[in-house]
């Protein structure tokens, strides 16, 4: 195996930019496609300290959007990316296929299907949970489970009862709630450090360090959550901006016209080969 000093600069970028292969049990693939990414930026957004400040704190204002602004659109994309995880509806077949592939992994002896049975009863009784209150309600969705069975298959020394499985479906959603509380913090925090400096600041300093796109967002926000003042603010730099040009469209290659060049470029590469 080649030492990581001999890896070319090719080759280092590669390993950087290569998507990562597909994972062996890729039953759990969708339902945590982006939750990874999601779940490191709200650990990100936990280690700031957003206490509260007063509103025409400038000062204070400046220091918290230059340290955490670049992390603003990122907090605001992964809240709603754990929030859809925390409230889709689990397909039964999904479960069934999530249930089975971890009990696979861990070389579950006997009759699986019983413990699949029992393992989706209960994953399917939170009705009776909230009726009784006999057990807390799994409140199961297709990320927390694929995380639940994960974490299962990482740390089980033995074949788990269904009681093993709602403990890391509850450590799971907890993960979950935490990292989307600590996405909605910051990005209040910096909205309304934003909203300070919009209006005691000069116009040049406020818009200054912004890129349109998290431009719009924040001006959205203070939309939705200012006051009459701020409103009037964000109206009069939403017309400001309904005067530039229209951001340029990204320009999208179809993965079948990818396709189709390599195809014609391997069928010259084999005719060079045959003359």
């Amino acid at each position: 195996m080649a030492n990581d000093l001999d890896l070319t600069v090719e080759d280092r970028t590669r390993v950087v930019f290569e998507p990562p292969p597909r994972r062996s049990l890729v039953v759990f693939d969708q339902p945590l496609d982006g939750i990874f990414e999601a779940l490191d930026v709200g650990r990100q957004a936990g280690q700031v300290n957003a206490i509260d400040f007063g509103r025409n704190d400038l000062g204070y204002a400046r220091m918290v959007r230059a340290r955490h602004l670049a992390l603003f659109a990122p907090a605001d994309g992964a809240m709603w990316t754990l929030y859809r995880a925390l409230n889709e509806t689990l397909d039964r077949g999904l479960a069934l296929a999530m249930i089975g592939a971890m009990l696979g992994g861990l070389r579950a002896k006997g009759n699986n299907k019983e413990a699949i049975a029992a393992m989706l009863d209960i994953v399917e009784s939170d009705d009776i949970a909230r009726a009784t209150s006999l057990w807390e309600p799994f409140e199961a969705t297709p990320v927390t489970l694929a995380l639940a069975c994960r974490r299962l298959i990482a740390t089980a020394k033995f074949v788990p009862q269904p009681c093993e499985l709602h403990d890391a479906l509850r450590t799971a959603r907890i993960s979950l709630i935490s990292a989307k509380r600590d996405c909605e913090t910051l990005v209040d925090f910096l909205r309304r450090a934003d909203a300070t400096i919009l209006e005691f600041a000069p116009r040049e300093e406020w818009i200054a360090p912004y890129q349109r796109a998290t431009l719009e967002l924040m001006l959205r926000l203070h939309a939705s959550m200012g006051d009459a003042a701020l409103r009037a603010l964000v109206a009069r730099e939403k017309a400001e901006l309904a005067k530039l040009a229209p951001p340029p469209k990204r320009k999208r290659i179809a993965a079948a016209s990818k396709r189709s060049e390599a195809k014609r470029s391997a069928k010259k590469d084999a005719d060079g080969v045959a003359e």
